[in-house]
């Protein structure tokens, strides 16, 4: 063996030597968490590390306001710039 611990957590495999995911879907939200033991190699920071396992909340002055209804928003003129956009929301 290389020396390496794989972790098994549901939905992904991190190589903790290798500090990668080898395989697997994670969860689009809060994957940042899941890095945690690489983020420990790289930084002591207290704040950063924190805020890869706690996440960050935007600290608002007063709630942003809300709509009943979803805001619309144009597609690009430009036929390239609409197929970028489509490929990028289809790959969520």
């Amino acid at each position: 063996m290389d020396g390496s611990t794989v972790l098994d957590i549901p939905g992904l495999v991190w190589d903790t030597q290798l500090g990668i995911v080898q395989k697997g879907l994670f969860p689009v939200g809060g994957r940042l968490s899941f890095f945690l033991p690489a983020w420990q190699r790289i930084t002591s920071d207290k704040y950063v590390l924190e805020v890869v396992r706690q996440g960050y909340s935007l600290p608002f002055v007063r709630p942003p306001p809300l709509s009943l209804s979803p805001v619309e928003t144009p597609l690009p003129r430009l036929q390239s710039k609409r197929l970028v956009l489509w490929e990028d929301v289809s790959s969520l």
